[in-house]
This record gives structure tokens, sequence and C-alpha cells, in this order.
């Protein structure tokens, strides 16, 4: 496809197909670019399908909300229209292609929708592709001093043996900083409704649900009402019906095509009347809430009488989010968050767990919820376990501890053990540590354990917490010629 710099908006219908299995008043494809996470290129996200565009594009989904026509609504009346896709083509062609299941617009009229805030143009569009039914685009222009904007329309005109592609600025004006809903009806007459031989399908334009009239443009109440004779009369001053641009594929579209900057929002394909559609009347959203997490709304189910709502799942402190699903649909970027947003527009049921941050362990977790110490308090990388059993605080970086065996001597029937532990940051006298000692006859033959001993250590002989030397008997233990000791932490 060739294109002068037309439109920096232009919304431009090309060959393809649509949903043919359709009822009156229903989208058959819609895209209201909510599940798009804020600043991401739209060819680069998550489970997009359908778009393409050239490798220098950088069309990207931004929160934005459309300005609501007072009258006929959004396209997409149950959106929550956070979010709008900001084009930047950078001189190539954004492509969307719909989905290709089923039929055309031969048998029953259907509709292309959305919402456009225009960037105008300087030039006229140009095309070299006989599938291009219609482009429309803001069209600047000067007169003496008088400079306007207008709504231009890329049609086709009947010349007698073959169809005329032309260029007709109509006296909608545009505010480039307005939203506005740009609706295109699709109508076919061929068949035994209409006339055989016409040389092109209908179109009709609506701007924020008005119909636009243009002296371009064929009379006619319905395009099945329209003649050859009509055709042949030529364009009528009240006309609302443009032909259609297209010498190919004529009663198929496959494609939106979007080239420039700008905004978009809303793409909606239909059937039926596209003023007629009402979003849903409400709906439930049931819950699996798993241990350590939390919704926003923890009722199960839910029910929402507007047309969506929106959930946040939260972690408590150490865990992270494990999983989070929609209608068993993984939640693309929650896995490993401690907190995740979903806007939901229909029924739905949601499905969370939790897990422990890599960085813990059940145990450590425990021991910081019994000193109240948050997630945000504690230090990252830290031996936990030791600092644990040394009563040693997790929530300074400087904290630490070591243990020394002073000695190890017989006195008697029994054996003392003098313990010196050197702490930094400790939260009090007493550790929680088991004292272990061992003793073998010989050394080939190995030690055994004689005792093991809770510690409980008060004051020191000077008085100090931090620097504490503790004497511990093991009675009646030194029948043995060789000891060691060790601390470890109790069971």
């Amino acid at each position: 496809m060739k294109y002068a710099d037309i439109a920096k908006v232009a919304l431009v219908l090309a060959l393809g197909m649509m949903t043919s299995a359709v009822l009156a008043q229903t989208p058959i494809y819609s895209e209201g670019f909510e599940t798009i996470s804020t600043e991401t290129n739209l060819l680069e996200a998550a489970g997009v399908t359908g778009w393409t565009g050239g490798a220098d594009d950088i069309s990207t989904v931004v929160a934005g909300k459309p300005d609501e026509p007072t009258v006929v609504g959004y396209p997409l009346p149950e959106a929550a229209h956070n979010r709008v896709l900001q084009l930047n083509t950078e001189g190539g062609t954004l492509t969307n292609s719909l989905p290709a299941k089923a039929g055309s617009f031969e048998d029953q009229n259907v509709y292309v929708d959305s919402m456009v805030k225009f960037v105008p143009s300087e030039d006229l569009a140009d095309f070299d592709d006989a599938g291009i039914k219609v482009a429309l685009y803001a069209y600047i222009s000067e007169d003496g001093e008088n400079v306007s904007t207008n709504l231009a329309v890329y049609h086709g005109l009947d010349v007698g043996a073959e169809v005329a592609a032309t260029n007709s600025i109509t006296d909608v004006e545009i505010d480039v900083s307005a939203w506005y809903r740009l609706t295109i009806l699709l109508a076919h007459g061929g068949g035994e409704k209409g006339v055989e031989t016409q040389l092109f399908d209908g179109l009709q334009i609506f701007i924020n649900g008005v119909l636009i009239t243009n002296a371009n443009a064929y009379a006619g109440e319905d395009w099945t009402d329209v003649t050859d004779d009509d055709l042949s009369a030529g364009p009528d001053v009240d006309g609302t019906w443009f032909g259609s641009a297209a010498t190919e594929e004529k009663t198929n579209v496959a494609t939106l095509q979007f080239k420039g900057t700008g905004f978009i929002d809303d793409l909606v394909v239909g059937a039926g009347d596209p003023f007629a559609y009402q979003p849903p009347t409400g709906f439930d959203v049931t819950q699996n809430i798993g241990a350590n997490g939390a919704s926003s709304d923890p009722t199960s189910p839910i029910h929402v009488d507007g047309v969506s709502t929106t959930l946040t799942y939260t972690a408590v402190d150490f865990y992270e989010i494990a999983s989070l699903t929609t209608n068993g649909v993984e939640v693309a970027g929650a896995a490993g968050e401690k907190s995740k947003s979903i806007d939901i527009y229909s029924a739905t049921a949601v499905t969370s767990s939790f897990a422990i941050v890599s960085d813990y362990t059940a145990g450590n977790v425990a021991w910081f919820r019994a000193n109240n110490w948050g997630e945000d308090d504690v230090v990252p990388d830290l031996d936990y376990d030791n600092l644990e059993m040394l009563n040693v605080a997790a929530t300074n970086a400087t904290a630490d501890g070591t243990i020394t065996i002073e000695e190890i001597e017989v006195v008697g029937d029994d054996v003392k053990v003098t313990v010196f532990i050197d702490r930094t940051m400790s939260l009090g006298a007493e550790i929680v540590g088991t004292l272990k000692l061992y003793g073998a006859t010989t050394l080939e033959g190995g030690f055994t354990e004689i005792g093991a001993m809770e510690i409980t250590i008060g004051a020191d002989q000077d008085g100090s917490q931090d620097d504490i030397r503790k004497e511990i008997i093991y009675p009646a233990a030194g029948d043995k010629k060789f000891y060691k000791a060790a601390i470890e932490p109790a069971s």
C-alpha cells in the first residue's frame, strides 16, 4: 500500500473478513486497550495479537480517557476507559487485522466504530491499493487569512463505467483538542434486494452520532434503494451515501489501518445499529483468595451493577503473588509482584495464591512476625537463622554475632564449658540456642553427644548484654578424655 503523507490519524478499511454469525447490535470485534499495561509499545505488549506495523512504530498504550459523546455515548459503553492508544507510526502503517473466522457485509450491513482524537494533515489522501474502501482524516487548509480543519473522506464516485477515487472535504469542522466518535456504516446493494450492476457499495459516516451529508454523496434512505438511475444522475447536495473506493474485494473488510500520530480508543466492528448497542446490565465476580494475601474487596461473589470493576490483589509482608488467574487464564505480569490490579468487565472467576518471597523461609517469617517487623523493616540478605539464634536484630545491616568456646574444664565429675558471645544490636540478654557437649575416649573412636542444654543467658558478669560470658555445667560428664562443644539453633 502506498500513502502520501495523509491523515496523521487516518482510519483505513481494507480487505478482509468479518464474523458472520452475529446478532444485531452486537460487536463482532472490539479492542479497548484496557488490558494492556500503560507505557507499553502496542506491538511489544504481552498477549496482543492481530497488530502489525513498521520497524520504527512506537505506538504506545497510555493513560487517558476520551471525551464521552453526550448523546450516543462510547462505542464500548462497558469499558473502563482508562487507557488509549497513542499513535506514532513513524512513517509506516499500523495495521489491525480483524478475526478471519467468517463472512462479509454482502448479506448484512456492518459498521466500524471508534473514538478518535485527530492530528490534522496538510495533504490529501492518495492510495494505489484497489482494496481501499474509505479513509477518514482531518484536513487543514488555508484560504487567505482563514485556516480551517475539516473532516475529509477518501471515497469513490461513479463516472460511468468505472469508479473514480476522490477526496471530499466535508463541512464538519474538527477541533484537534477534542475526541470524536467516528462511525462508518458499510452496505452492499447487490443481489435480489438491490442493483446487481452497481459499481460500488455504500458508506455512511457519522460523527458523534450525526449523519454526514456531502455534495459528493448519493441520495437514498437505504443503500438498497439507490438505483442505477440514481447513480447515473450523480451525487446529491444532501446525499448521505459515499461510494466505496474499492474495486477489488468490495464486500470484505480485513483490516483497520492507521498512519501518523494522534489517539484512538474503542475500536469496534459490529452488525445492526451501532447506536442501539447497550452494555450488560450487571455481572458477578467470584473469588478464591489464597492464604497470605487479600483482595481489595473480599466479598465473593461480588455483584457488579455497573459496566466494570477493578480489583487489586496484594500479598502480605514477606509474601508475593504466586499465581493470579481470571477464568483459568494467568494475568500477565502478576506472578512475583506484591500487588496487581485487574479490570473486569464480565462474569469472571478469579483465583489467587501467594508464596514466601525467595529471600526468606517460613521459619524466618515466623521470627519476624514474633518481633512485629514488617518487610520494610528487615534488612535483605542477612544470615537470619544465626541472628535469630543469637537474638540479634534483623533490622540493621550491622547486626551480627560470634560465638567462642573459651574453655572446657573437667571439675571433679562435672564438665564446665565457658562460652563467650560477642553481639551487635542484640534484642535482649537471652539467646535461642542449645549448647551441645561432645566427648570421646579416643580420637579414633570419634565424638558422641554427652548432653544438650538450652542456653538462658541473663546479665553478664560485667552487666553487658552484648558481650556475654556464660559458664554452663554438665553434671557427671567428666569421664571422657577429649571434649568439644558447639552452639546450635534450638530444636
